[in-house]
């Protein structure tokens, strides 16, 4: 069993469970696209494919595979090909570095708190990043996102979003010590589409 094949079972299992054939789906969709793309997989790819596969078994049935496999094309090229693609081999890493900037300018004790803990945005930020945010949330937070991104249609507001997010919930883990912050990270979530 490759990689493919594991995520694809791992893919939004609370939520596919019931569904038939979502796995040998999520799989096909994803191997089409790195062929396609012609690019290796990356673990990350999986959760934003999932998700727009998910819109074929919601309210909107008649969607096609090719309509599904066309958004989530443009999408990722759109915010995050760049980190999928071996050629921009630096892409992640400038991206978060950009996150630390943005927290540095706007939000100095935030990110002194995350330096003092050597927390760095490879830690706290990679997965929220490579997934443009699909890893942790629901799908109505998620689409209603990725709603406003498209329609801001800037490829850095991933990193905009991300760092007023911290800022936003900055109360949650600004006073703790050294060896609660990284679990309070990992906990960071968005409550509601009001918060977004």
């Amino acid at each position: 069993m490759d990689i493919i094949s594991k995520d694809a079972i791992r893919t939004r299992c609370l939520e596919t469970r019931l569904i038939k054939d979502y796995i040998k789906n999520i799989e096909a969709l994803l191997r089409f696209f790195v062929k396609e793309n012609k690019i290796k997989y990356k673990q990350g790819l999986n959760e934003i494919a999932g998700a727009f596969l998910l819109l074929k078994y919601s309210n909107i049935k008649n969607m096609t595979f090719s309509e599904i496999y066309n958004l989530l094309n443009g999408f990722v090229h759109l915010f995050v090909f760049n980190y999928y693609d071996d050629k921009t081999i630096y892409s992640l890493k400038n991206s978060l570095s950009l996150l630390q900037l943005l927290l540095k300018y706007h939000s100095l004790d935030l990110y002194n708190a995350f330096e003092k803990s050597m927390l760095f945005p490879e830690v706290y930020g990679t997965s929220w990043i490579l997934t443009a945010f699909s890893y942790k949330l629901s799908l109505n937070k998620l689409f209603y996102l990725w709603n406003k991104l498209i329609l801001d249609n800037d490829q850095l507001m991933l990193h905009y979003f991300f760092a007023a997010l911290l800022i936003y919930k900055k109360n949650s883990f600004i006073n703790l010590d050294e060896y609660s912050l990284p679990l309070a990270l990992t906990r960071l979530n968005i409550g509601s589409e009001k918060e977004i």
